[in-house]
């Protein structure tokens, strides 16, 4: 501190060069890490899980190719469809579905006849048997006669201005699902309670996003 005092000095007096704020460089800030780029590992099914796969497989195919099904990819397409083909390899299983009829779908896409569909045999929250479908934040298909006719009994009583042109799926969602609860499964509901669900969305007094609800 002397040396500082003594070059002050020159200008101030002690008592004020002893009052001055003495300002000190702070040192330098240490250097940030470099992060390294992220590396995905891919695994791919064991061959266990693909011949568990196909044996599954095989059992559904006959029902799902002679059964209409809902297709459903969130947020934006809704489609009756027909599975057409069925193929697969030690990876996984694709489909080859016939759209049928176009319920939901964005601008683009309507007119398309065909979609391919497809799954991994270890793909984490896929299911299916042979009445679904089931990849979470992909697809679902749901595969039932009566429940497809009540689809198309729903689209077809709901307003026009409210099913066309449809582009968002949302608000449809919960009036699918009940399309295939009704019968004598856990949870299930009459078709009595089904019709007096829907009617009100039917007769254009309901809000579609709000029902649901059994």
């Amino acid at each position: 501190m002397k040396s500082l005092f003594t070059g002050v000095r020159r200008f101030f007096s002690r008592e004020q060069a002893s009052a001055m704020t003495v300002l000190q460089i702070p040192k330098a800030a240490p250097p940030v890490p470099v992060k390294q780029p992220l590396k995905a590992t891919i695994i791919w099914p064991t061959e266990e899980q693909a011949e568990a796969g196909v044996r599954k497989l095989l059992k559904c195919v006959p029902v799902w190719e002679a059964t209409p099904a809902l297709l459903v990819e969130k947020p934006h397409v809704a489609a009756i469809v027909y599975v057409r083909e069925v193929s697969h390899d030690a990876r996984g299983f694709r489909l080859i579905v016939e759209m049928e009829e176009v319920l939901v779908a964005p601008e683009g896409m309507r007119d398309k006849r065909a979609l391919e569909l497809g799954c991994v045999w270890n793909q984490p929250y896929m299911s299916f048997d042979q009445s679904q479908v089931h990849a979470a934040y992909c697809f679902s298909l749901r595969f039932e006669r009566e429940g497809v006719a009540r689809v198309r009994q729903l689209w077809a009583g709901l307003p026009k201005a409210t099913t066309t042109p449809a582009s968002d799926l949302t608000p449809f969602l919960n009036l699918f699902s009940l399309c295939f609860m009704v019968g004598g499964r856990i949870g299930g509901i009459s078709e009595e309670r089904f019709q007096e669900l829907i009617r009100p969305f039917t007769t254009g007094s309901g809000d579609p996003s709000h029902e649901g609800k059994a």
